[in-house]
């Protein structure tokens, strides 16, 4: 009965676990790259961000700040 038990599991095993290692490098790969866009996004915000107060441009400093938040 364990035997049988045993046998049940490890088949059931061998038939989920590829599907989760890929499901899982598919995520991570997913999360590295969301990470790497919202990098370049907080830069690209932070530099708007400070040229439009080089220039007194409050209004626009503000909408960027604004973004920068939703992110």
């Amino acid at each position: 009965m364990a035997k049988k038990r045993k046998e049940e599991i490890e088949a059931i095993y061998n038939c989920i676990m590829p599907k989760m290692i890929e499901n899982q490098n598919k995520l991570e790969k997913f999360i590295s790259n969301y990470l790497d866009k919202l990098k370049i996004n907080s830069h690209s915000n932070f530099k708007a961000i400070c040229e439009s107060m080089q220039k007194h441009n409050y209004a626009l400093a503000n909408q960027y700040i604004a973004f920068s938040k939703r992110i």
